[in-house]
């Protein structure tokens, strides 16, 4: 597979955190811990947030209810990415005014929701987010390309930053978290059915060892209070590491979940589970 360069000018997610709703059409909720969200789904294990702004978050919470990783949220970002001539892959500015829907704002939806709006250059989008049993499906797709004329394609991205203050300069240091963390791992499920482990504590390009993509993957660590987080791609899609250099996974990986345009919205998505 070809990686591109990728310039990042505002996405639908973490990029627009400082746009209030007031700034979106979308209706949201106003009781803590739903402040400012259009759609909240709490399963036993985490927390799911869709933000009026569009913003998106996932949270692990403890058997109360609290935020486990405190600042430090799973950021999702639902985006349309254009490939320039160049071959440099640009995410377009979201219309926070475009986002509409049929629904209210709610916590813990028993149907589908469907979110439309625009980007730079007026092409439009779906998202589709869907409950399940302690599972939450996301999917999406181009539904015009506007005035643009490069080739589009739509993505979902999921940032996380499992041990977000730990440093790694002092080796000593390193050494001694890395002995705490040693049995954390990540497991996963190639496309080609290929099953794979790689360690919390391993350095190396993601992107580059799973090119072809990947059908599904789960870990857990203590960093998310011991979550078994699970994420899956059915239909026709795929899911690959957007990370582009060598680094910790347990200081940060990005996933990138791409579905095939051809395929119908419903048939295909991104599905988080956690226990």
């Amino acid at each position: 597979m070809k990686h591109f360069h990728r310039t990042l000018i505002l996405g639908f997610g973490l990029s627009l955190s400082g746009i209030l709703p007031s700034a979106a059409d979308l209706p949201y909720l106003e009781k803590s811990p739903w402040e400012d969200c259009f759609i909240g789904i709490e399963e036993r294990a985490f927390r799911f947030k869709y933000m009026a702004n569009g913003t998106a978050l996932l949270d692990p919470i403890d058997r109360r209810g609290e935020t486990i990783s405190t600042n430090n949220s799973i950021e999702i970002e639902f985006e349309i990415l254009e490939t320039e001539a160049d071959g440099k892959v640009v995410s377009k500015q979201i219309n926070p005014f475009s986002l509409t829907s049929k629904a209210e704002a709610v916590k813990s939806p028993s149907e589908p929701i469907l979110i439309s709006g625009t980007v730079t250059g007026d092409a439009a989008f779906e998202i589709l987010i869907t409950p399940g049993e302690k599972s939450v499906s996301l999917s999406g797709r181009i539904t015009e390309n506007g005035t643009l004329t490069n080739p589009l394609s739509f993505a979902i991205s999921a940032k996380f930053t499992p041990y977000k203050y730990q440093s790694s300069s002092d080796p000593d240091e390193l050494e001694r978290f890395e002995k705490k963390i040693k049995r954390e791992e990540m497991e996963l499920i190639t496309l080609a059915g290929k099953e794979e482990s790689i360690a919390f504590t391993e350095s190396l390009n993601p992107s580059e060892k799973f090119p072809g993509g990947l059908r599904s993957l789960s870990f857990e660590t203590a960093a998310y209070g011991e979550t078994e987080f699970s994420f899956a791609a059915t239909g026709k899609s795929k899911i690959t590491f957007e990370d582009k250099g060598k680094n910790y996974l347990w200081k940060s990986f990005t996933l990138q979940w791409i579905p095939d345009p051809a395929e119908e919205i419903s048939s295909q998505a991104l599905t988080i589970s956690g226990k």
